[in-house]
């Protein structure tokens, strides 16, 4: 129940994202081209959730919860299987000084070294008292089975799926690819709302925010941020900083409240929208002889200059 609660939110967001996705399908551009070739929603499980969600008109059901985690428990088990060879691997390396190891042993690693309980911390469920959902009572359409083409119009050129290269033309998924998918998301979702099409190709102004160097807020907002890093030059990240007055200086902390539990993103497309202020760290001794109070673990700033 409390799954199918949080689902509606979940969809809502998920049909946002897929509309700003039709919307940069209509535009020309190569970074346009880039995002769309790249994108999640060009991969075959994410059509097959949408048909689904379109099928049953955007409702959170059984049918649906249980067709997504189906998905996602692919992505967890090939981790899990990922996991187990890397440990063995490693595990041969020391004791042969090799990095190849066999494959029964993998299996074998996988089972007895308790990865998924002991990394993933996962449970095992009860399944003698479960009782399984029976899904939705709807019934599919024939056509989710069926292939969409001909056999004539589905081939594809060999140079499309093959390559020699260490690092393959298309999009792969890594530890490197997923930040930069999420990023374009984010990146799609300012563009749409203040109509910025024209100006998304400067998105790589966010390159120039100089992490730990720089507090950073928009033309006319109070709330200042600590520059982080910048998402392959499409957004930048940010952390809250909260004001303190300690003697004659400002100094600012990273924010530990309710706000620093939420994701801070800058999509930077024009300088004139952004306020940049340098600083330079103080440390904890400095701030306690200031303000004659106890030491603090916490490392704070105090401002160097102002450069809007």
């Amino acid at each position: 129940m409390t799954r199918l609660a949080s689902a509606p939110k979940a969809l809502a967001l998920l049909r946002k994202d897929f509309a700003n996705f039709g919307q940069l399908m209509t535009h020309v551009g190569a970074l346009c081209r880039e995002i769309s070739r790249r994108s999640v929603f060009q991969t075959m499980p994410m059509k097959q959730l949408l048909y689904l969600c379109e099928h049953f008109k955007w409702e959170a059901c059984p049918g649906l919860q249980d067709f997504a985690l189906k998905i996602c428990r692919r992505v967890t088990v090939s981790q899990a299987c990922e996991d187990g060879f890397n440990k063995s691997k490693r595990c041969v390396a020391r004791s042969y000084n090799t990095a190849k190891c066999q494959v029964s042993r993998a299996w074998h690693e996988l089972i007895h070294r308790r990865i998924l309980s002991d990394v993933h911390k996962y449970q095992e469920p009860d399944f003698r008292e479960a009782v399984r959902s029976k899904g939705d009572t709807k019934e599919l359409s024939d056509a989710i089975f069926k292939p969409s083409v001909k056999a004539s119009q589905a081939r594809v050129n060999l140079l499309a799926v093959v390559s020699t290269k260490s690092t393959p033309p298309w999009p792969t998924v890594s530890g490197d690819t997923v930040p930069k998918l999420a990023a374009d998301l984010i990146l799609l979702e300012e563009v749409v709302e203040k109509n910025l099409w024209d100006k998304l190709d400067r998105c790589w102004l966010c390159k120039l925010l100089r992490h730990g160097q720089m507090l950073l807020r928009r033309v006319g907002a109070e709330a200042w941020y600590f520059c982080l890093k910048d998402v392959h030059g499409l957004i930048a990240l940010l952390w809250p900083a909260e004001a303190k007055q300690i003697g004659t200086c400002t100094h600012y902390l990273p924010a530990v409240g309710p706000q620093a539990r939420k994701l801070h993103t800058a999509v930077v497309v024009s300088l004139d929208d952004w306020e940049a202020m340098a600083f330079s760290w103080t440390s904890p001794l400095r701030r306690a002889v200031a303000s004659q109070t106890p030491r603090h673990r916490l490392v704070s700033v105090r401002l160097r200059q102002a450069k809007p």
